[in-house]
């Protein structure tokens, strides 16, 4: 009787254990989710510094009644006196894997018809997206308000200005991103992106 006492007690203790765990894991990514979310602006470190843009940063969550435990981001970036133009056009999927999280990057067809219009991107569907093979981005909880990570070496192919890899360097705070993002040619040598540091972005807007 004591011995099934005892077994039945490890297995509870055991089911609260995985669940606890499970809660804990849930709630880092809810953070992480928050932080990333809302509305981001260069404009302060372009004022320090001239050779730094003003950039914008559009963060916006979607499908986030039919994903549960993951997130997705509609993600715009253009120079702040041309919104209406991005740049770059980006859909994030954030996901955690035990303690780490890790942000696959997609790519939409026809992306100028989805610029301002996050309402028109939730009707599309994840088929519609192609993923950037070896471009994702994997993240660290360093401290109770810190998620840092970078991509893997020579694994995002890029040609853009002679580049033949691609390398990310992110740090994200409840109120700034910070992104640094290099273009490598064959030998290691950067040929594009910011050579001081990666761009500060502060949040301008919550959602």
């Amino acid at each position: 009787m004591m011995k099934k006492l005892a077994i039945h007690l490890l297995s509870a203790f055991l089911v609260l254990l995985v669940s606890a765990n499970a809660n804990g894991q849930n709630k880092d990514l809810d953070k992480l989710l928050s932080y990333m979310e809302g509305e981001f602006s260069s404009a302060k470190q372009a004022k320090k510094d001239s050779s730094f843009f003003a950039i914008y940063l559009g963060m916006h969550r979607i499908w986030k009644n039919e994903y549960k435990n993951e997130g997705w981001f509609y993600v715009e970036q253009a120079l702040m006196t041309k919104k209406d133009k991005p740049y770059r056009q980006r859909i994030y999927h954030v996901y955690q894997n035990g303690n780490v999280f890790m942000s696959d990057i997609y790519l939409m067809e026809n992306p100028m018809e989805y610029v301002g219009d996050v309402e028109k991107v939730q009707k599309l569907n994840r088929s519609d997206l192609t993923l950037k093979e070896g471009c994702t981005v994997f993240l660290i909880k360093e401290s109770r308000k810190l998620y840092e990570g970078a991509t893997k070496e020579n694994t995002c192919k890029s040609t853009l200005r002679g580049a033949s890899f691609a390398t990310s360097i992110v740090k994200i705070k409840p109120k700034e991103i910070y992104s640094w993002d290099k273009g490598l040619d064959a030998e290691g040598n950067q040929v594009w992106g910011a050579e001081k540091e990666g761009y500060r972005f502060k949040k301008i807007k919550k959602k």
